[in-house]
């Protein structure tokens, strides 16, 4: 029994519209993928971060304050904080604070 033309025309046009079809949602997620991996690129490129030559400056700055990055320290985050205090209050506007204060004081003239 002979299998008429149209029909063989009609399963080969099946055929190639789901191959088709397949290839083109598997180019989709191929595309959908890469544009979700780029995403965070992108994003990380636009930032403006520090320089090398940035991070070296503040770590000399710091070094000068007081902290020794070489030295092994079991109390770590208290050193670099107590030299960024230092920093702070030593870049900072007006004097020091110390915690302290001279509300209440009476007034010292210097007369000579």
């Amino acid at each position: 029994m002979a299998v008429p033309t149209l029909q063989i025309a009609q399963l080969r046009a099946a055929f190639i519209l789901h191959s088709l079809e397949e290839y083109v949602m598997k180019l989709v997620t191929r595309i959908a993928v890469v544009a979700l991996a780029a995403a965070p690129l992108a994003a990380l490129a636009q930032t403006e971060g520090l320089t090398r030559a940035q991070v070296k400056q503040d770590l000399q700055r710091l070094e000068q304050a007081g902290y020794n990055p070489s030295e092994r320290d079991a109390y770590y985050p208290n050193n670099i904080q107590a030299a960024e205090e230092k920093l702070q209050s030593s870049t900072a506007y007006g004097s020091p604070s110390d915690g302290s204060s001279a509300s209440g004081q009476p007034a010292t003239q210097n007369s000579q």
